[in-house]
């Protein structure tokens, strides 16, 4: 009786110990791919990432993670030659295979990117207009005139293919509202589908205009997690 109770006391160490080591390598593991995500991706200050799984010593060894949370106040996403910067950015991070060049089996996550950073994906200077609205300017030429016309309108995403359409719109050219069959003619002309070429393949899902900017939730699959140059 005494042998099986201090081999079942032993196992029970043994257990403790192994469940310490795997929670402490998990910790240490969080605090360096903070660092690392703070360094390679502009994050300040770092973010908090958290694992999930246990046991999460075999996950390491394998290079193999079920999911890792990550959230982040800024965000620095390579789009080409530019970069792009998200703000209050939240991403949950499915199966991620490797550690030091990871790829991501399926990205779910959402931020707010400032109007800079809209007006540059879309290629054309992008603000906010009023509530559910957004402004888009447009080089133009009226009546022989080279001008700058102000599209408004509400955002909607057509998820299918990536493209965000201005509802209800509306044409003003310095500040002049212009008659409705000529604004019709321009908006037609201007105001087509704006491609929305997100970085990394992801997918906009869904969309909200603000004044601080665009908010919009993504996802993807095989999203690799390259640093911008």
């Amino acid at each position: 009786m005494r042998r099986a109770l201090a081999v079942v006391v032993s196992l029970l160490v043994i257990a403790g110990l192994l469940v310490g080591a795997d929670r402490g390598a998990v910790w240490l593991v969080e605090r360096q791919q903070a660092e690392q995500i703070a360094a390679d991706f502009r994050v300040t200050p770092p973010p908090r990432v958290s694992f999930a799984g246990v046991p999460f010593l075999t996950q390491l060894a394998a290079g193999r993670f079920e999911r890792v949370d990550v959230s982040a106040a800024e965000f620095t996403v390579p789009d080409g030659e530019r970069t792009l910067t998200l703000r209050r950015v939240e991403l949950a991070l499915t199966d991620v295979r490797g550690i030091e060049a990871p790829v991501v089996s399926r990205l779910d996550g959402s931020g707010t990117l400032d109007w800079a950073g809209v007006g540059a994906l879309v290629g054309q200077p992008v603000s906010y207009a009023e509530p559910g609205r957004i402004r888009v300017d447009y080089r133009a030429e009226v009546f022989g005139a080279s001008v700058t016309a102000r599209v408004t309108g509400t955002p909607q995403l057509d998820v299918a293919t990536q493209r965000l359409t201005l509802a209800d719109p509306a044409v003003a050219v310095a500040d002049y509202e212009l008659p409705s069959g000529v604004a019709r003619q321009l908006i037609e002309r201007l105001a087509g589908p704006i491609p929305l070429q997100l970085p990394m393949g992801l997918r906009a899902e869904r969309l909200q205009a603000g004044p601080d900017g665009l908010a919009v939730v993504v996802s993807g699959t095989d999203v690799p997690l390259t640093p911008p140059a």
